[in-house]
């Protein structure tokens, strides 16, 4: 929690409408200065544990990781400051993983909106037949941190959540469990049971995404997931692209130098090449032309398939 103390009341507002009236909230403050208004408003819970956390990285990962430590139920739903959920939402997802013993998580709807659930009508993302690791590597995320639901001991199993990067932690912990093997189901085929809040640009989460300390973090998980394919290597292709389109993009020339070297020896020289000809063309006055564009986009954008997230509507 960080300067979130008036969306902090709405998420606190859905568990209290839950079905379901077993349930534990961890609050895990990352340094705020708000933190003796969230004990007063919250501390006479007892369904609610407030934790400030007192050394280490701050960000995300590390206070998901104290509030997975700290955890006492057998059942895991990570929630942003300002993300709800439905009113059934705990009920449906305890019960069904109580049915089916097998699942390390299982993964439901999450609609998007901007002020209230239901004004936009927007799905995060859709379950479309393939392969949820090839989705993952070119940042088609088939579900945000909200959607799934875990065992505990599955998470501790890959080590929760890496607190030396600094973005893309959701993606990384995704992928984490999908090279481990975890067993898991979508059930994409229920109504939403959890809402993402849309922000405008320049909110906290999109802040600053091509930092120096931002790229470092995504090379990383670049070189995580390259190394866990090994022969596969051509599935992190548009990953590692969308790495050093980045840097380009921003002038970071040096980084993006530094990057092609390290892994070279995963891409041929003419896949390079046909890449810095594509940013000199973006940088160009050839871009405008719409046949030029729309090959650039397609080559440095997204060059597996459609990035589908946030563009389906609710049935």
């Amino acid at each position: 929690v960080f300067g979130r103390i008036f969306l902090l009341q709405e998420t606190y507002l859905s568990l209290k409408k839950q079905k379901r009236n077993i349930w534990e909230w961890i609050i895990v403050d990352d340094g705020s200065e708000e933190i003796n208004l969230i004990k007063s408003l919250y501390g006479h819970d007892p369904n609610i544990t407030i934790i400030e956390r007192a050394e280490g990285h701050s960000g995300a990962a590390e206070c998901r990781n104290i509030g997975l430590e700290k955890a006492q139920g057998d059942y895991i739903i990570f929630l942003d400051s300002d993300d709800l959920l439905a009113p059934h939402c705990l009920n449906d997802r305890v019960k069904l993983m109580e049915e089916n013993p097998d699942l390390d998580f299982a993964v439901f709807p999450m609609e998007q909106f901007e002020k209230e659930p239901g004004d936009l009508k927007i799905l995060w993302n859709i379950e479309n037949g393939q392969n949820h690791l090839d989705r993952f590597l070119r940042l088609d995320a088939v579900w945000q941190t909200s959607g799934p639901i875990w065992k505990k001991e599955a998470l501790l199993k890959i080590g929760g959540f890496d607190e030396e990067l600094a973005c893309w932690q959701d993606i990384d912990i995704h992928l984490k469990a999908l090279f481990a093997g975890l067993s898991y189901r979508l059930y994409y085929d229920r109504l939403p049971d959890c809402y993402y809040r849309r922000h405008q640009e320049g909110s906290i989460s999109q802040s600053n995404i091509n930092s120096i300390e931002k790229l470092l973090s995504r090379s990383k998980l670049y070189f995580m997931a390259a190394e866990q394919l090994g022969d596969e290597i051509e599935k992190v292709k548009s990953m590692a692209l969308s790495i050093v389109y980045s840097a380009f993009l921003t002038l970071r020339f040096r980084f993006a130098y530094r990057f092609i070297r390290q892994c070279q020896q995963h891409f041929s020289a003419f896949q390079y090449f046909m890449f810095a000809v594509s940013v000199f063309v973006y940088f160009s006055r050839l871009y405008k032309l719409p046949s030029i564009r729309a090959y650039v986009r397609k080559n440095l954008f997204n060059t597996s398939a459609e990035i589908n997230i946030g563009k389906h509507a609710t049935k």
